[in-house]
């Protein structure tokens, strides 16, 4: 059965887009993360960050393969960051 060919049939337009939709990056995921920095960094309460706060892209990079549980081939460093941060 698993061989077998399947023609996908949807029950309207809207399933079918959001069965299609494009599956988040990790640059998705790394605007996100810079996106709530900054929001940190302009609030003024006990939690925030201070103005001038900003991780090495080293940092980033690891933040990213702990918290997103990357497998070793899968793994992101500094270079890609750097891409992101400036892309």
């Amino acid at each position: 059965m698993g061989q077998e060919d399947v023609t996908i049939e949807f029950a309207d337009d809207a399933t079918e887009a959001i069965i299609n939709v494009r599956r988040p990056s990790l640059t998705d995921y790394f605007r996100e993360l810079f996106d709530r920095i900054n929001e940190q960094k302009k609030e003024l309460g006990y939690y925030s960050l201070p103005r001038g706060f900003k991780l090495s892209d080293e940092a980033l990079a690891t933040v990213c393969n702990t918290t997103c549980d990357l497998e070793p081939e899968d793994i992101v460093d500094a270079a890609y960051v750097k891409r992101t941060r400036t892309g």
